[in-house]
C-alpha cells in the first residue's frame, strides 16, 4: 500500500498533529565537519525495514524545514533519510556573518560537502542502495556530484536542476564577466544590484508555490527559524528514546508510534540500523540507549 500524498484541506493541522510528531520520533539532528571550523547541520531520520538511503539537496534559501513533507513520504515508503543543508542554508556555517546573503566562495564547496554528506551515508548503510533526491540548485549541485562520483548513487533525481542560472536581459557571458569582475574587487560578499536583505514579506502571488496551503505553512516557519549559525558538534553514537506520537490525526493518517533510530557497535561498526518500534510489529523491546561501547554526542531534533 502506497503512502498517501497530504491533501490541501487541514493540511496545517495534519502537519502539526501527525507529520511533524511522527518525524520527531524517527530524527536526529548533528552536524559533520569536511574542513575544521565549517559544521554542516544534518538531519537524518531512520526508517522500518529500510530498503534504501536517499540524500536530499534542497534549493537555493531553502532550508530542512521545507522538506518535512517529502521526508515523511521516504519514511514511510521505507527510505533512511539524510537532509543536509547547504553552506549559508539553515543551521549550516556560513561565510558571512549576514544570516539574509547566501555566499559561497566556489561553487565546488556545495559540491564536496555534499560528496562528504553521501559519502558518510553510504559507510553507515552498510549495503544499501543510495539515491541522491535534488530540487532547484540543488539539483545543480547534485548533477555535478554525481558526475564526479558516478558510482556512488543507483539513482539521481533532479528536480528543475539549476544547470545555469538564469540572467535575464543580460547575456550569459556577460553576466559571467560582471561577476568576475565582482569577485576581483573584492565584492563578492555584497548584495548583487536590486537585491536586499530577506524582508519576510514575500506573498503567495510573488512565489513559484502551486498550493497555498503549503507555502503558508513553511512561510510561518521561515519567519521563526532563527538563521544563527551553531557551534558544531560530532555524532559518535546516537542515543534511543523512546517517543509516543499523539494519536488522532497521526493514526488516521497511519503514522505510528515508534524510536528514535540508533546506531548499533562502537567504532569498528557503525552500520544504521532500522527505528524499531510499532512499525514492527515483532519488536515491542526498547532498544539500549547507547550501542556497544559507543557514546553519544548527538541531539535528538
Amino acid at each position: 500500500m502506497r503512502t498517501r500524498v497530504l491533501q490541501e484541506k487541514n493540511y496545517a493541522e495534519r502537519m502539526q498533529n501527525g507529520v511533524e510528531p511522527y518525524l520527531a520520533a524517527h530524527a536526529e539532528e548533528f552536524y559533520w565537519e569536511r574542513e575544521s571550523g565549517h559544521p554542516i547541520h544534518v538531519l537524518r531520520y531512520r526508517a522500518f525495514r529500510p530498503r534504501g538511503v536517499v540524500v536530499i539537496s534542497h534549493g537555493f534559501t531553502e532550508n530542512a524545514e521545507k522538506y518535512k513533507e517529502i521526508v515523511y513520504y521516504f519514511i514511510k515508503e521505507h527510505f533512511h533519510v539524510y537532509l543536509p543543508e547547504h553552506c549559508g542554508h539553515g543551521k549550516s556555517y556560513r561565510l558571512v556573518e549576514d544570516p539574509s546573503l547566501v555566499y559561497v566562495d566556489s561553487y565546488h564547496r556545495y559540491v564536496e560537502d555534499l560528496l562528504f554528506v553521501a559519502r558518510k551515508a553510504k559507510a553507515e548503510a552498510c549495503g544499501l542502495p543510495l539515491v541522491l533526491y535534488s530540487h532547484s540548485m540543488g539539483g545543480g549541485i547534485a548533477a555535478a556530484a554525481a558526475a564526479k562520483a558516478p558510482h556512488l548513487f543507483r539513482k539521481v533525481v533532479l528536480s528543475s536542476p539549476m544547470i545555469r542560472p538564469l540572467t535575464g536581459k543580460v547575456p550569459f557571458a556577460d553576466a559571467k564577466r560582471i561577476a568576475a569582475f565582482a569577485c576581483a574587487t573584492e565584492r563578492g560578499t555584497q548584495y548583487v544590484v536590486g537585491q536586499k536583505p530577506y524582508q519576510g514579506i514575500e506573498s503567495f502571488k510573488q512565489s513559484s508555490s502551486l498550493s497555498r496551503p503549503r507555502f503558508l505553512y513553511y512561510q510561518q516557519k521561515r519567519e521563526k527559524r532563527a538563521a544563527v549559525s551553531p557551534k558544531c558538534r560530532f555524532l559518535r553514537m546516537a542515543p534511543c528514546r523512546r517517543t509516543s506520537v499523539p494519536r488522532s490525526d497521526a493514526e488516521r493518517m497511519e503514522t505510528d508510534r515508534g524510536s528514535c533510530p540508533f546506531i548499533s557497535g562502537g567504532e569498528r561498526s557503525s552500520c544504521v540500523q532500522p527505528c524499531p518500534g510499532a512499525d514492527d510489529p515483532e519488536n515491542g523491546r526498547t532498544p539500549s540507549r547507547h550501542g556497544k561501547n559507543g557514546k553519544s554526542t548527538g541531539r535528538k531534533a
